[in-house]
């Protein structure tokens, strides 16, 4: 489990989080909503240890995080951040393998899952490319392939088993709609097959109705809400957190998903 119990976060006179409290199961896709500075990355950051709360805790497998070593918390969990920023020419699939820098698995091992990371992440044909050719989705999705190479584990692995994650800010950011759906589709398949612990801050809310176990929703460094998208997901609080109109429907192939349209406004250009 992951644990966040009462996690404030005071910046500059702010509370960038304000009493968060929260629990992440192993095998658990929890996607994290909200506007622009509501908390989400800052919760991130003090999910995966990179900043200590101003008051609160945050425990990783029922211990403390400032009790796990850099590397063991590597092992365990990584970090996708909302900007990745890499200006050297390296090969694709050296940046994929720079995921299994932890890891005590042999280079052989380390190779063959930083390729398979890659073919997951549709980005098999572009490992002798170099990374700072791409497109910027491209970049994305070999950045998204280093993160699960991190916390991946073939059968043959000897490493030994523990409790995993992966922490993910904005993914789908500079994605094209056919690789957004493809990544939480890859996101489902790491959490049921591979019983992977993954929250994500997602600002498409169809996206996170779709695929979300859970959607935790917050509003100046608060949460809001917390349960299944059918559930959280109201007319009433996306005009409360968003500040707009929002009908909210089912969808056409599966009631128990919820599917939000803007709702047109008297002075829209819209024909």
């Amino acid at each position: 489990m992951l644990n966040a119990h009462k996690v404030s976060v005071h910046r500059g006179g702010r509370a960038l989080l304000d009493g968060f409290t929260a629990r992440f199961a192993p095998a658990e896709l929890a996607m994290v909503v909200g506007a622009n500075g509501a908390g989400k990355t800052t919760l991130l950051r003090c999910l995966n240890g990179e900043l200590p709360p101003t008051h609160g805790s945050v425990e990783f497998a029922s211990r403390p995080l400032a009790h796990w070593s850099r590397v063991q918390l590597a092992r365990a969990r990584a970090v996708l951040p909302q900007q990745s920023s890499l200006d050297f020419p390296f090969i694709v699939g050296d940046v994929a393998l720079m995921g299994r820098m932890p890891h005590a698995t042999s280079a052989a091992e380390n190779r063959a899952i930083a390729a398979e990371a890659l073919a997951l992440c549709d980005c098999a044909h572009l490992i002798a490319r170099a990374y700072t050719s791409l497109s910027g989705g491209e970049q994305q999705r070999v950045q998204i392939a280093r993160v699960i190479a991190q916390i991946y584990r073939r059968r043959a692995a000897r490493e030994p088993e523990h409790e995993r994650f992966l922490l993910l800010d904005e993914p789908v950011a500079a994605l094209d709609l056919s690789h957004q759906y493809a990544l939480m589709r890859l996101l489902k398949r790491l959490q049921s097959e591979h019983k992977i612990g993954i929250v994500c801050a997602l600002h498409n809310l169809n996206l996170v109705a779709q695929f979300a176990d859970r959607a935790l929703v917050m509003q100046r460094g608060k949460l809001v809400a917390d349960g299944a998208p059918l559930e959280v997901f109201t007319e009433s609080l996306m005009r409360e957190v968003f500040n707009l109109e929002v009908a909210v429907q089912r969808h056409p192939e599966n009631n128990a998903i919820p599917l939000l349209i803007p709702r047109l406004t008297n002075d829209s250009n819209i024909n």
